[in-house]
């Protein structure tokens, strides 16, 4: 018997959705901040215990195989070398708009590096599928 989420997917879901209403898709680590609402430290760091971040995590995965959310690696947000929290995070709303603004970067990049631009199709195309089998509509 299913019994609902729990507070952190709960909590891991709200933060998904603001992100997206704000700014671009949230890492695991943004998640994981507002989750625990984590300040900001003199330097304007918020810094995340291994625990936390692993807590947000498995919330995150259960979230994707419920379909609400999915979650895959886009380098351009590591933070520090530390690969495991450069996921992103969004909603099927979220999704279509990340997809659109893909597709408007894909054409510019055509003319500029064809063999740069196949290469992120294929990746869209994997993600799309991802998608497609937990659900989501795209």
């Amino acid at each position: 018997m299913d019994r609902g989420l729990g507070w952190v997917q709960l909590a891991c879901l709200h933060s998904a959705k603001q992100h997206e209403r704000k700014r671009w898709p949230p890492t695991t680590y943004a998640i994981a901040a507002d989750v625990y609402q984590i300040k900001p430290d003199r330097n304007g760091d918020r810094l995340i215990s291994d625990a936390q971040h692993g807590a947000v995590r498995r919330a995150l995965e259960g979230l994707q195989r419920k379909g609400m959310v999915i979650g895959f690696r886009d380098t351009f947000h590591a933070r520090n070398g530390r690969i495991e929290l450069c996921h992103i995070w969004m909603t099927e709303k979220g999704l279509a708009r990340w997809l659109a603004k893909v597709r408007a970067d894909n054409k510019s990049t055509v003319r500029l590096n064809p063999v740069a631009a196949v290469r992120e199709a294929a990746q869209v195309n994997a993600i799309k599928a991802r998608a497609r089998a937990i659900g989501m509509k795209v």
